[in-house]
């Protein structure tokens, strides 16, 4: 999944798209994807 070309309506979509992105990738690597957090500033 790649997101370079991809525009989003707001923070949540786009957050939404990386954990998608990561799933997948983990998935394709064949390890788990325990957890990741996202900071707010």
């Amino acid at each position: 999944m790649k997101l370079r070309s991809r525009t989003f309506e707001d923070e949540y979509d786009s957050a939404l798209a990386i954990m998608d992105g990561m799933e997948a990738r983990s998935v394709k690597g064949g390890y788990t994807l325990e957890r990741f957090k996202f900071n707010s500033a």
